[in-house]
């Protein structure tokens, strides 16, 4: 199991929501995406991501992950994901 997810990717950003998972966004390719509060941003430099790892790593931050809503959940039953694709 994984402590955090490092990357330019926005399966990093869009499905570690679900996870409660910690994840760092390298550089500028999801810069415009809306983000859980579990994507800390860094530009693509070792000090910086030093630094974002340091501070994305911290206990308080994963504590206060359990009771993050995730923006990507969609909340719906399995009849209505059936009838969305039907339509």
């Amino acid at each position: 199991v994984s402590d955090l997810i490092i990357g330019n990717s926005s399966s990093g950003i869009i499905e570690t929501g679900a996870f409660k998972k910690v994840t760092i966004d390298v550089g500028a390719r999801q810069k415009h995406r809306i983000k859980n509060p579990n994507v800390f941003n860094c530009e693509f430099n070792m000090s910086e991501l030093k630094k974002i790892y340091k501070k994305a790593t911290n206990k308080n931050i994963a504590s206060k992950l359990k009771y993050m809503d995730d923006l990507y959940k969609i909340r719906m039953n399995s009849s209505q994901i059936i009838r969305k694709l039907q339509n």
